[in-house]
């Protein structure tokens, strides 16, 4: 079971749902929280349904700060909303892999300390009624050790007593991770700060049941903090070689035509089906490097990009004021802006053309993609004055109570 959090700092910009759709198809995250998303009822509405999961719920922002949304797929698990509050979403789920329960929540936990122990003391009577594994993930905005901190002002004792008392009071354990820790980063008054804001914790024999948990760190792209994300198995599968598909707007290119062609006109030896089935294995060979060198594989470049923001950041860690670092680190950025950008219209352009062509007909594209559109306009509540009338429940209570 994978499950991701990240706060985003606000969910409207274009490039971080271009980066949610990607962290998708790469990571194939179970459970995906997204934190501080400062995006209202409708806007929600608007943007979950396009970013390729199930389902999905939210918590809005209270007076344009904080709002949660959580999405997930039915492929592994089976989840249902337990509880929805101003600062996390507390989810029931059955890994369908072992047959087990477990109590999956989303956090952000408050910056203004006038609410802090209001919040961990929420967490703690939580705590006293919760009686399966539960696992916390989120942005806590505290820390658990002075190791958490790099650069900056020297920390204050204050900030180390709240998520340590709550370890200690409920038995639990922060998740174990795999590379760099720090998940936020700042300049404050010209010094780069890192801090561990955010993590993930186990507590109700959580290890138990997952053994070998561990946290993965992400890039720092479009928010101030890095998403993590929770691998219960920590097995690293291979890789799954992409199958050829020819798209119909490469006939467009006069290279193509040459090659196919040139591949056509070659001379065969044996059985016309041998004949045939050797001259498409060749265009098929020659398309594919064809189409590498052209338009290149947009999957192998956000990996380079990632790879290449990881050693930079870990280089700024320790030299924070080097210029050519810190105009190498930009410039990734701007390049992986441009990378999902493209790749965005691309594949939209592509779309367009596609409808027009096999819209309307009676086609598996036709019913993925109507499908897609039902889901898409499916009227979930509707109000009369300001008064909710009715409201459809995503997933229903008694698949996880039965």
């Amino acid at each position: 079971m994978k499950i991701v959090a990240w706060n985003v700092q606000g969910a409207k910009k274009r490039q971080l749902r271009e980066e949610l759709k990607l962290l998708q198809r790469s990571k194939q995250p179970d459970i995906m929280f997204v934190i501080e998303s400062m995006a209202s009822e409708r806007t929600s509405n608007q943007i979950l349904p396009a970013l390729g999961f199930d389902n999905y719920d939210f918590v809005v922002p209270v007076q344009h700060s904080g709002g949660i949304w959580v999405l997930w797929n039915n492929k592994n698990i089976v989840a249902n909303v337990l509880l929805k509050e101003a600062r996390a979403i507390h989810m029931l789920v059955f890994d369908v892999a072992i047959q087990k329960f477990s109590i999956i929540s989303g956090v952000y936990g408050p910056a203004q300390s006038c609410q802090k122990d209001i919040f961990w003391g929420h967490l703690r009577n939580l705590n006293s009624v919760i009686d399966n594994p539960w696992c916390i993930i989120g942005d806590f905005n505290e820390l658990e050790h002075p190791d958490d901190k790099h650069g900056g002002a020297t920390i204050s004792s204050s900030r180390l007593i709240r998520l340590p008392g709550f370890l200690h009071s409920c038995h639990g354990v922060s998740v174990p991770v795999v590379g760099r820790s720090y998940t936020w980063k700042k300049r404050v008054h010209s010094h780069l700060v890192y801090e561990k804001l955010d993590r993930a914790i186990g507590c109700h024999d959580w290890f138990g049941q997952y053994p070998n948990s561990r946290v993965y760190t992400g890039p720092f792209t479009c928010s101030d903090h890095s998403y993590i994300m929770l691998d219960t198995d920590n097995i690293q599968f291979p890789m799954h070689k992409s199958l050829f598909r020819y798209h119909p707007h490469w006939s467009h290119y006069d290279d193509v035509r040459r090659l196919v062609q040139k591949n056509w006109n070659s001379r065969v030896s044996g059985t016309p089906m041998f004949r045939l089935t050797q001259k498409l294995h060749c265009i098929k060979r020659e398309l594919k490097v064809w189409s590498k060198s052209k338009f290149s594989n947009f999957r192998h470049q956000v990996d380079k990009n990632t790879s290449r923001l990881h050693f930079v950041e870990s280089k700024l860690i320790t030299d924070p004021d080097n210029h050519r670092l810190n105009h190498w680190y930009f410039h990734l950025l701007r390049q992986r802006e441009k990378l999902l950008l493209f790749h965005s219209r691309y594949w939209g352009q592509l779309a367009r053309k596609r409808w027009l062509v096999d819209g309307d007909r009676n086609s598996r594209y036709f019913h993925r993609a109507a499908h897609q559109r039902k889901r898409t306009n499916t009227i979930l509540s509707y109000q009369e004055c300001v008064r909710n009338l009715a409201r459809r429940s995503s997933l229903s209570e008694s698949a996880i109570y039965s």
